[in-house]
């Protein structure tokens, strides 16, 4: 996330943010699943902690909608982004 976010400012890559936004959102559902499968394995199943997961799911999803589609460069560059060695080198990684 931060690698696709640091690199996307560089070059001024709006895929390159939202590729960093979206990795974020992963790594926050990712945790708060483990957090519900841990009460689970300590409580048994639980509706209240289905509902609170869930919510926190939702809420971990908030920055997406405002950068989806957004097709001009956050940084205020007009023209096409700058090409990127590291955002070359994190496509490559996340594709193998």
């Amino acid at each position: 996330m931060v690698v696709a976010l640091l690199a996307g400012a560089a070059a001024g890559s709006v895929s390159l943010l939202g590729f960093g936004i979206d990795s974020g959102i992963e790594v926050s559902a990712a945790l708060i699943l483990a957090w519900r499968l841990h009460q689970e394995r300590r409580s048994g199943c639980m509706v209240a902690y289905d509902r609170t997961a869930t919510r926190l799911i939702a809420g971990a999803s908030w920055p997406w909608p405002p950068t989806y589609g957004s097709r001009r460069p956050r940084s205020g560059r007009s023209g096409p982004a700058e090409a990127s060695l590291p955002g070359l080198l994190l496509a490559m990684a996340s594709v193998i």
